[in-house]
């Protein structure tokens, strides 16, 4: 702790009608005053010793003087052996008796695997651990105090300057940390966040990309071509998410044929993200990759999955972004398109909030189509 310096003063000018002053405890980094402690104790200025920075007779005030420099260094040294930057917003938390440990970033990498254990969403894990190191690359060391609307705004500024993030992208790294305030106030590690002054603004919603049935039926068509064996199972697979909703890690990890298969008549199976229960009946196109699945399983990543799907769309004359997320995009398009009310669609789709399922009614509705068709009748 080279740069940190912890003694008492008093304040020579601001001596009372009994010639004492008032005693502080001082603490400076790098040379410079960083805060004053008052220990609310006084002392007369011709007892204080300058050179000792103690009374010169008051031995008991002396103990008691030392006690708390002597805690205050050991809460600096504690904090600095956790690998906290003693900056001067943290020796100002740490002076005020609160808990040194409380570095964002530190908290950050605890707190997402206890708040996302579960496997299926390691996807959710990754994706907020790479917030967590983008706003390391911001600033170095941040604590929960250096977070305020200011922090926000500046952060704000060099997403968009420097990373070139997209509305989108910024409203998720706040949402993100956002997220975490909550969790730490509630757990009443602080008392305040920052976020309910500062507007993050909202998320805007752009054009999801999803399949017609037509599509479909030239994935199909490929499927039956000689292909790699490895291709044709993700295109099965793939038609698979398209025909049932399914996510990725739904569909290729956690469906079991033998178990959310009922009678040979319907899928039963709870959504591995949102914990909710989806019950689809099993209709033909569904029935014509589900004999397939069956005795074929699909060990594969994420970014793999959509390596390959890119070569079904190119090789099946597909002219969209083809991932595995438009299968369920496809889903949900195709369930306004045959004008399922939205209350069953949302059941189906297996989302708690149907404003999520509305998207895909604003995608494509079919009766709000046939209405301007009538233009071409003029």
């Amino acid at each position: 702790m080279e740069n940190v310096n912890v003694f008492h003063q008093v304040y020579k000018h601001r001596i009372n009608a009994n010639g004492e002053v008032s005693i502080t405890l001082c603490v400076t980094l790098d040379n410079k005053p960083v805060v004053n402690i008052p220990v609310h104790k006084k002392v007369k200025l011709t007892d204080w010793d300058e050179k000792k920075r103690l009374s010169k007779t008051n031995k008991l005030l002396n103990a008691l003087l030392e006690k708390n420099r002597n805690d205050l260094l050991q809460e600096l040294t504690k904090a600095e052996l956790l690998g906290i930057k003693l900056t001067r917003q943290r020796i100002m938390e740490i002076s005020k008796g609160e808990e040194p440990g409380k570095d964002f970033i530190l908290y950050c990498r605890k707190r997402i695997p206890e708040r996302y254990p579960k496997e299926s969403q390691k996807e959710t894990r990754r994706s907020y651990l790479g917030e967590v190191s983008k706003l390391h690359e911001f600033q170095n060391d941040i604590s929960f105090g250096d977070i305020d609307t200011h922090f926000l705004s500046r952060y704000k500024a060099w997403m968009i300057n420097i990373r070139k993030n997209s509305d989108n992208t910024i409203w998720k790294a706040f949402k993100f940390m956002n997220t975490m305030f909550n969790d730490a106030k509630e757990a009443k590690l602080i008392k305040e966040n920052p976020f309910e002054e500062f507007n993050r603004g909202v998320y805007k919603q752009g054009k999801r990309d999803y399949l017609d049935i037509t599509d479909c039926d030239k994935i199909h068509k490929l499927l039956q071509r000689d292909i790699p064996e490895r291709l044709r199972l993700v295109g099965i697979y793939y038609l698979f998410m398209c025909y049932t909703g399914f996510r990725f890690q739904d569909a290729t990890k956690f469906f079991n044929y033998d178990i959310h298969v009922i009678d040979d008549e319907r899928i039963v199976f709870d959504t591995q993200k949102s914990d909710t229960e989806v019950n689809i009946k099993i209709h033909k196109r569904l029935r014509t990759v589900l004999d397939l699945i069956k005795n074929h399983s699909l060990s594969i990543s994420n970014k793999e999955f959509n390596s390959y799907t890119k070569v079904l769309a190119t090789m099946s004359g597909i002219d969209i972004n083809m991932t595995a997320h438009t299968g369920r995009h496809t889903f949900g398009a195709t369930m306004a398109e045959l004008d399922v009310p939205i209350e069953r669609a949302q059941k189906l789709l297996g989302h708690k909030d149907r404003r999520s399922t509305s998207i895909y009614y604003h995608i494509k509705n079919k009766s709000l189509d046939i209405e301007m068709d009538k233009w071409d009748t003029l």
